[in-house]
């Protein structure tokens, strides 16, 4: 009985572990360490255009069709959210099996630093 109650909390928490979203988080072109990559994002580009403007560019490729839901946060050198109504709501990307997509993002604030991609 103790067993079956152990192997129960085992398969919730790893269901809830499935559905949690991931970050992507960037910062002076160099990913860092609590950032969590799903095994779709096969690569991430970032740079500060001639204007100062930040870029990114994230390559996401999957081994089966799938919908992911993302939204972009834009962070200052300091750490804090920038509002950006374009990008504060999930979005939905479709994914198809073993196509590459890339997705390019350019900041609308030149005080953007930093860039946080929460993908659920």
């Amino acid at each position: 009985m103790h067993l079956k109650k152990i192997f129960v909390c085992c398969a919730v928490m790893l269901l809830l572990n499935g559905c949690s979203p991931s970050l992507i988080h960037i910062q002076d072109q160099v990913v860092t360490a609590d950032s969590r990559y799903p095994q779709y994002v096969t690569d991430i580009q970032s740079r500060t255009n001639a204007n100062g403007i930040l870029e990114v560019q994230i390559t996401f490729q999957s081994s089966k069709s799938r919908t992911i839901n993302y939204k972009v946060e834009w962070l200052d050198d300091q750490g804090y959210g920038l509002r950006n109504p374009i990008d504060e709501r999930y979005r939905a990307l479709s994914l198809t099996r073993n196509e590459s997509y890339v997705m390019h993002k350019l900041a609308s604030d030149k005080r953007a630093k930093d860039i946080k991609v929460h993908i659920k």
